[in-house]
């Protein structure tokens, strides 16, 4: 039975006693598979000379395993032919059967897929008897790039046990989570997995599984954890390849915790020469090796001239693994273009070899790759218009596919930030240059979409929610934008680029170019663009310091936060812009915000006539503009939440708003509201989906460190605690936070909040702003009326319930929030409280 194994150094009947013994105690088998696995590890050969083996005697299965092991290192320059041959060989040596007749092409399938492709076994299999293949039939159409098929298929087989109830085997839940993978899911790709380990912890006591979920927890910033299962996967990974692929992640992770010296000094213990070329993770180890060394170098923690002749070793591999049409030759040759960027050396072509190797590969293309030709053609002059940019947002958007959760998309999409950037700069000097003034301002204000608002652009266009569509950007045309014109006078968007002015080494260089676009009454469009002398110098740093202030001042103490000189001169800029382009009289503005200076109070500084709002990008500008504004509605929830202990004044003036909006608004309208221990998460989720107008009286929580802007609800009868007891886990109990957000539908609430700063943000770095109302924007929501910063509740819910008051009349709702505002700051209330709301949404 072992004869191949045993020749002159071992028993093969020692080998059969010892196999009898082991099955008596329930190890069936277990002799024959550990000397598989070492002849796996062994053996190298052609297809052809695989042939012997079948003559040897050995029972079918036994063989076939066997087979299956030897096809790992197992060369041809024709895959069908030659595995058909050794297919043929197998029925002359074995009884013909239907069972046999079906384990024959079973092997076969399974080994033309392994050593050509998926769709080439498929057309094989089709009209043999054999199993249906389902995991093959998926991993063929992942590997045509329809992702949300092979996705369906799967779905149905995890979920439809077999016949005899067996889950589904561990191989499809893995394709499973490589299918939510390239569809851009991590996050979902991850809780498979980890559902996975949770329910069957032996498979994951092999390499394969572990490394799976290692690069899972990694895409999903769980870095800490990705070491954790890194340094498991270490005692399986039993070939040099093997432990020195587990090395270099364990660099790479380290780098990402921030622990460069440890991931340098992890990569200098690795001898590239002692892995082979032959091993199955040697192209796994060499793209994760180029990755870190390349991460080292742009950081700046190591010269690459230092280590020349390793990386001119590493690029020699990644080049000869680029030689070919496979999807490991398009990552290779995209890994080399990496790698010599951040060496300094010209990487465009590359880049361009990389992206025509996918393209022949199917419709799936890699962002960075897509952007840097973009780039190279608008510094080239080989572009027109706005053409390059949706390659690049339809890249972008195939990147992280259905992936929903803005902070993961941020982890995706960070290596792609600074590109943008330049990007953006290369635009700027092609807008300069060229002749065509329509096209280039669209293709600006183009270029700047690409900055904002991502993960909320794309899953919005992908349901068809904004104009544009997942392909494209919205349309930006002056056609276009002359529909937002007013009858009742201008209308005005200030805006931001990121704009990249070259690099220094490896570092991306960028400044701030603020953009306004000016809409008059009769559809006219204008674009202002200040040139650097005209924009306040400091301007970043002055809206930090006035920030600054904001979240520190307080009631009691003289003075205005908003009373900053620096400050003063940028309100100055922006009242001068808008007095220039004023016509009619209820002018009205629109601020995005730029992610490096978040929560500037520029809605404080326009003039006396205009009104003011926020909104994230153009593509949610547009989106309002496409609904037509309906009246206030007929029924107002309510959220009254105080803290456990609140100060006696604060407890009075949160039961005054309650009662003020009962007395005014009850005889008309239908309140929802409660007793505050029982106004928890499901509370406000049932007035959010079913009010048309939703109060809140509680107070927020702004956590940076934790990406986190919450509302601090009641929970099981309970108040919130003060203070630092609303960080511990009990307090946490009481957040409602954006997270909670995702999953409502079909909102189409006004939300008057008096917490403090609810309308505050966290940015990412894909450009996404992480806030309660942002979340709530993708399930239909229209606007929220919040404070900007931090202010006492007793003034905020005054100006709130007068607010609320005009815009239930029939007043717009940001001209309520201008009026109530004036008429505070006119009877006495300090500026910086009186102009604390904002309209952030519909200000209609």
């Amino acid at each position: 039975m072992h004869e191949r194994f045993a020749q002159d150094e071992v028993d093969s009947d020692l080998l059969d006693s010892l196999q009898q013994a082991l099955d008596k105690l329930g190890y069936e088998g277990l002799v024959d598979a550990v000397l598989s696995g070492l002849f796996e590890l062994a053996w190298h050969g052609t297809v052809r000379e695989m042939l012997p083996v079948v003559g040897e005697g050995l029972p079918l299965d036994t063989l076939l395993n066997r087979l299956s092991a030897m096809r790992r290192h197992a060369t041809s320059d024709n895959p069908v032919v030659d595995l058909t041959a050794v297919g043929d060989e197998i029925r002359t040596q074995y009884e013909h059967d239907k069972d046999v007749e079906a384990k024959v092409n079973d092997w076969l399938t399974r080994s033309i897929y392994h050593l050509a492709d998926a769709q080439t076994a498929l057309d094989h299999a089709a009209d043999k008897p054999g199993p249906d293949h389902m995991d093959l039939h998926a991993a063929a159409l992942m590997q045509v790039g329809r992702v949300r098929e092979a996705i369906t298929i799967l779905e149905q087989a995890v979920a439809n046990p077999a016949a005899d109830g067996a889950p589904a085997p561990e191989s499809t839940v893995m394709l499973l989570a490589g299918a939510y993978e390239q569809a851009g899911a991590v996050d979902r790709a991850l809780i498979v997995v980890e559902d996975l380990n949770r329910r069957r912890p032996g498979y994951f006591e092999s390499l394969d599984a572990l490394f799976v979920l290692a690069m899972l927890q990694t895409s999903n910033g769980q870095h800490a954890d990705a070491l954790n299962t890194l340094n498991r996967a270490a005692p399986f990974a039993r070939t040099a390849a093997a432990r020195a692929m587990v090395a270099a992640s364990r660099a790479l992770t380290a780098y990402d915790l921030g622990q460069r010296d440890d991931a340098l000094d992890i990569l200098m213990g690795i001898d590239p020469t002692d892995a082979e070329r032959t091993d199955d993770y040697w192209w796994g180890f060499i793209r994760i090796l180029a990755r870190v060394w390349r991460n080292l170098i742009v950081a700046g923690a190591v010269s690459p001239q230092a280590h020349s002749d390793l990386l001119d070793r590493i690029d020699a591999e990644l080049a000869a693994l680029a030689n070919g049409t496979s999807g490991v030759a398009a990552d290779a040759a995209g890994q080399r273009a990496q790698l010599a960027e951040a060496r300094g050396q010209a990487a465009t072509q590359l880049y361009t070899e990389a992206d025509a190797h996918r393209r022949t590969l199917g419709p799936s293309r890699e962002p960075r790759e897509v952007i840097e030709m973009a780039r190279a053609a608008y510094e080239g002059g080989n572009a027109v218009g706005r053409a390059p940019l949706e390659e690049v947002a339809e890249a972008v958007a195939a990147s992280i596919g259905e992936l929903d959760d803005p902070l993961i998309a941020a982890i995706q999409l960070r290596p792609l930030s600074a590109r943008l950037t330049e990007l953006a700069g290369a635009v700027w000097d092609y807008v300069a240059r060229g002749s065509n003034v329509a096209e280039q301002w669209e293709t600006l204000l183009a270029v700047g979409e690409l900055q904002r608002d991502t993960v909320h652009r794309i899953r919005s266009a992908a349901s068809g929610a904004v104009s544009g569509s997942v392909r494209t950007l919205p349309d930006l045309s002056a056609a276009k934008l002359s529909r937002l014109a007013r009858p009742t006078g201008t209308f005005a968007v200030v805006t931001w680029f990121q704009l990249g002015v070259g690099r220094d080494g490896t570092r991306f260089q960028h400044i701030a170019q603020p953009a306004g676009v000016i809409i008059t009454p009769d559809g006219q469009v204008r674009l202002w663009l200040p040139m650097a002398d005209d924009i306040p110098s400091g301007l970043q740093r002055t809206v930090g310091r006035v920030r600054s202030r904001l979240a520190n001042w307080h009631d009691g103490r003289a003075g205005d936060p908003l009373d900053l000189s620096a400050w003063q001169e940028a309100a100055a800029w922006i009242r001068d812009f808008l007095a220039a382009v004023e016509v009619g009289q209820e002018p009205h503005v629109v601020f995005m915000e730029y992610p490096e200076m978040p929560g500037a109070p520029w809605h404080t500084a326009i003039g006396p006539n205009w009104t003011a709002s926020y909104a994230s990008s153009w593509s949610e500008l547009l989106d309002i503009a496409n609904r037509v504004p309906g009246p206030p509605g007929n029924t107002i929830g309510v959220v009254h939440v105080p803290r456990f202990h609140e100060p006696q004044a604060i407890r009075d003036a949160l039961t005054a708003s309650v009662e003020h909006t009962l007395e005014r608004h009850g005889r008309d309208r239908i309140v929802h509201h409660r007793a505050s221990q029982e106004c928890d998460r499901d509370w406000l989720r049932r007035l959010l989906r079913d009010a048309d107008i939703v109060k809140i009286l509680c107070h927020g929580l702004v956590s940076p460190n934790e990406n986190e802007v919450c509302l601090m609800l009641a929970h099981q009868g309970t108040l919130p605690m003060a203070g630092s007891l609303a960080a511990d886990a009990r307090g946490r109990q009481h957040r409602f936070s954006w997270r909670d957000c995702r999953d409502i539908t079909d909102s189409h609430a006004t939300i008057f909040s008096a917490a403090c700063s609810s309308r505050a943000a966290v940015s990412t770095e894909a450009g996404d702003r992480l806030s309660i109302f942002a979340a709530l924007r993708r399930s239909g929501a229209r606007s929220l009326v919040a404070p900007a910063w931090d202010v006492q509740a007793g003034p905020t819910a005054a100006l709130l319930d007068h607010t609320l008051d005009l815009y239930t009349s029939g007043t717009p709702l940001a001209h309520a929030v201008r009026s109530a505002s004036d008429a505070a700051e006119a009877a006495g209330m300090r500026p910086w409280i009186a102009r604390s709301l904002a309209v952030e949404g519909d200000w209609r």
